[in-house]
């Protein structure tokens, strides 16, 4: 078995790698980047491809065009996309980021496996300050996890799809968490919140310094409650 993660250079994979690694082995988890996507290394050998958090225009700058072609050839031809956060809204038909305010992205994205809308961030996380980190959980199962801006996701009128996760602090309706499809002869899974990063994660990612970009993460009062569980989970029902 081989699992592909995906790295731009700009975001830390690093806790996603990890969960992987105690999960499957290290020696079954390899990082890609634009330059392997574009070489082919998406063959029908692998078992899964991962695209993590960050921000998608990044990822979008180096793999529109021939790397968005070959991941959907790949995914067509019966592998599996699994796209987390940023990863998520890569994957829709069309992002909108903060529609209708001064900062807002909304684009039509080439890859398109959900024939739907990734909209974000969730209304009823974005606190005063304008911060979105939180911890929260999802059922069936009310596992803790972290979100850190993820969308939610509203499929086109005619779209197949299944809802494998809600927010359970959120209304049930257009509450989508996350949600999986087909594609071709293969699977897309696309992961709203970050279930990869747990306490301890949380607490490597915490620095006594000026200016620490993760403050907003390891200031969680409740950081001590999160956990991988519902991550492992889902891998062990969609990988193996």
């Amino acid at each position: 078995m081989t699992i592909l993660l995906y790295q731009d250079y700009v975001h830390n994979s690093g806790a996603l790698y990890r969960v992987l690694r105690d999960i499957y082995g290290a020696g079954k988890i390899h990082y890609v980047d634009a330059a392997d996507i574009i070489g082919g290394c998406l063959s029908t050998d692998i078992k899964a491809f991962f695209l993590p958090g960050g921000a998608s225009r990044y990822v979008a700058a180096k793999l529109n065009g021939r790397g968005n072609e070959l991941i959907r050839g790949y995914v067509a031809g019966g592998g599996l996309y699994i796209g987390m956060c940023a990863g998520a809204y890569y994957a829709c038909r069309r992002t909108e980021w903060k529609k209708g305010t001064a900062e807002a992205i909304c684009v039509d994205n080439e890859l398109a496996f959900f024939p739907g809308v990734a909209a974000g961030p969730v209304p009823g996380f974005v606190r005063e300050d304008g911060g979105t980190a939180r911890n929260t959980a999802l059922d069936p199962g009310g596992h803790a996890v972290l979100y850190t801006a993820g969308p939610l996701f509203y499929p086109d009128w005619e779209a197949e799809f299944q809802i494998l996760a809600r927010y359970a602090d959120l209304p049930a309706g257009e509450n989508a968490a996350v949600i999986s499809g087909f594609f071709g002869k293969g699977r897309y899974v696309l992961i709203s919140p970050n279930p990869a990063i747990d306490s301890t994660r949380l607490e490597l990612m915490s620095f006594d310094v000026v200016d620490n970009a993760m403050a907003e993460l390891t200031g969680l009062e409740t950081r001590a409650l999160l956990n991988t569980d519902y991550f492992i989970q889902l891998c062990r029902e969609i990988i193996d």
